[in-house]
């Protein structure tokens, strides 16, 4: 990675070693965004509630899962007023940095309002779309169980 931010972060982590096991970076392709996201900076919601999920759907039911979060996507991006971000992709491999796995799929989703941004995650799972995902899980479609890390901006 080639990014200026990634090379400030690779020299921290080379200089300094301030992890005790190494981390376990996750790279995706977007899936369903312009090139906007990609090219044009967001700004920081320091009061912002935040997620970061991965998801191992089986192959079997791969196309059903692409569905449902499509129209979760879809349904956040255009009538959720307190969702900030909400990015998907496939894992993909980048060479000394992360190795890519087939039907494994990251998401990072940012909300805004009240108690550091909870109340927008809450509307969000309150919609119908997310009750279509609900739905969806009840199916029993994952290889390996969900991995949710909620987080919020600590900066000052």
């Amino acid at each position: 990675m080639q990014t200026e931010h990634f090379k400030v972060y690779n020299a921290f982590v080379n200089d300094e070693e301030p992890f005790e096991e190494p981390p376990v970076i996750c790279l995706y392709n977007l899936r369903e965004e312009n090139d906007d996201v990609v090219t044009k900076k967001r700004g920081v919601h320091k009061q912002s509630f935040g997620l970061n999920v991965n998801l191992y759907p089986k192959a079997s039911v791969r196309d059903d899962f692409l569905k449902v979060i499509s129209g979760n996507k879809q349904g956040t991006d255009t009538i959720e007023e307190l969702a900030l971000q909400y990015t998907y992709g496939e894992s993909t491999t980048i060479d000394g940095i992360s190795e890519g796995s087939a039907n494994t799929f990251h998401f990072h989703e940012q909300y805004t309002g009240k108690d550091h941004g909870k109340e927008g995650f809450d509307v969000h799972a309150s919609m119908p779309h997310f009750a279509a995902w609900e739905e969806f899980v009840q199916t029993d479609p994952f290889e390996k169980d969900p991995e949710v890390f909620f987080f919020k901006i600590i900066e000052d």
